[in-house]
């Protein structure tokens, strides 16, 4: 009977210390080393990310947002308005074949479009996409659920005004067609093109990965049919 006493005090006291601990709060992880990409399934110190991580965890249970369903791509809502802070840089890195491709986003000039990239990044939109135009010296289009430059994410948006011009290599931008027609599509130029309709918003710069940017130009076409299948493997974020 004393044993059978003891060992009921003994589990009192241990519940008691559990419920003890799970009052603490939670810790906090230390924030991420500059240029570390945003890791999947932890929220980010940085405000405006954070903000999109939670509007991508409140449609996913909601369902909303459900990567189940097949084409799930194709009816996605539509991304939320953020606010980045203007002393930080963030980098988008599409990874290809020939190696990553790093696009320093225009925050500043460039903000919904910027937003735009970094929700459909973190949702895992572009991973496997396929690179469907490539022009030589003209520019490479891909952000197409469809991968036939026809589809979209199931929303459109409208261009930000700028009197940035397409005028280099490695300039990244909407494919857009005028007012609220700016999606998921994007394009990188590979030259100059005075072509590209003026409300095809600049939202990026290519910082690093001219060379794989080259090997992909090497697979184009003057129809813009590659030749041959390529893709996005994967794209992620950064912040420095």
């Amino acid at each position: 009977m004393r044993a059978r006493r003891s060992s009921s005090l003994a589990l009192a006291a241990a519940l008691a210390l559990v419920t003890a601990c799970s009052d603490e709060p939670a810790k906090r992880l230390p924030p991420p080393p500059p240029g570390a990409f945003v890791a999947p399934g932890v929220r980010s110190n940085d405000p405006a990310i954070a903000a999109i991580q939670d509007y991508i965890d409140r449609n996913t249970q909601s369902r909303r947002i459900d990567k189940s369903v097949p084409g799930w791509r194709l009816s996605t809502p539509m991304r939320p308005k953020v606010t980045f802070l203007p002393s930080t840089t963030y980098v988008w890195t599409i990874d290809t074949e020939f190696g990553p491709i790093q696009v320093k986003l225009r925050t500043n000039t460039a903000p919904e479009h910027a937003a735009n990239a970094i929700y459909l990044t973190l949702l895992g939109f572009y991973d496997g996409l396929a690179v469907h135009r490539i022009v030589p010296g003209k520019a490479l289009e891909t952000g197409d659920p469809a991968d036939d430059g026809k589809g979209g994410p199931g929303y459109a948006f409208s261009p930000e005004t700028s009197d940035a011009k397409h005028d280099q290599r490695g300039l990244v931008s909407a494919v857009s067609l005028g007012d609220s027609t700016d999606d998921s599509k994007f394009r990188i130029t590979f030259g100059p093109d005075a072509t590209i309709l003026p409300t095809s918003t600049i939202f990026g710069d290519v910082e690093n990965g001219l060379d794989a940017l080259a090997k992909l130009e090497a697979l184009g076409t003057a129809d813009g049919r590659p030749q041959r299948h390529v893709t996005i493997q994967r794209a992620r974020i950064s912040i420095r």
